[in-house]
């Protein structure tokens, strides 16, 4: 009701505090399964990453223009958010390969 409430304004920080933290769990557990061939587990971890950020994600146009863009603009939890999308085609591709 009142959005420029101290409490308010702090819940709201620390709720932002502990997606990113749990964003942070996801995304190291869904690298170390992709780096060590466990697919499966990893395109769950990277899901996981993008249903936290799903609220916090980047407009469309920004993953498929990150290589073009100032570093300036980088923002992790937008970086974590493209990576998720991108290596969970690349693990689905690597499953579905003989």
């Amino acid at each position: 009701l009142y959005p420029d409430h101290p409490l308010a304004r702090l819940y709201l920080q620390r709720t932002s505090e502990i997606i990113s933290e749990e964003v942070d769990v996801h995304y190291k557990a869904a690298i170390n399964y992709f780096n060590s061939g466990h697919y499966q587990l990893s395109i769950f971890h990277f899901r996981e990453v993008i249903k936290l950020l799903e609220k916090r994600r980047p407009a469309d146009p920004y993953c498929a223009v990150r290589e073009e863009r100032a570093p300036a603009l980088e923002n992790p939890d937008y970086e974590k958010y493209c990576d998720a999308k991108q290596k969970i085609v690349e693990a689905q591709a690597k499953i579905s390969a003989p």
